[in-house]
């Protein structure tokens, strides 16, 4: 699962966000997306309700992974996101980055949940 999202996060940020993240962002991602799947897939059958559930919880971790970060090093709020740049268009105000940031990195954790839960029912 953690892959799976990392894999996808990477082709995002690599393809429409500018600057690229730092190293150290991917591992943070890959520790909070394994205790989520953990939490999720330890919690009995998989439904949808519960990868939506998930999806959500890990948008909220994650953005306050962010903002705390922001806090800590006394960074103006939004500093930390950087620019997502679609089709040419660049997404530099902070109500447009927060829609792009959750729809990306909704999908990026819910795409590899539903996979797992479509191969588990075969």
């Amino acid at each position: 699962m953690a892959f799976g999202v990392l894999a996808i996060d990477f082709i995002a940020h690599y393809s429409i966000t500018d600057p690229f993240e730092k190293l150290g962002y991917f591992f943070v991602k890959m520790l909070i997306v394994f205790l989520l799947s953990w939490g999720m897939f330890s919690l009995g059958k998989i439904t949808y309700t519960k990868i939506v559930l998930f999806t959500l919880a890990f948008v909220l971790v994650f953005s306050l992974y962010y903002r705390l970060f922001e806090l800590i090093k006394g960074f103006n709020f939004g500093y930390r996101s950087p620019d997502i740049v679609i089709f040419g268009l660049r997404a530099s105000s902070n109500i447009a980055k927060a829609i792009w940031w959750t729809f990306i990195h909704g999908t990026a954790f819910f795409i590899p949940a539903f996979v797992i839960k479509m191969m588990r029912k075969s």
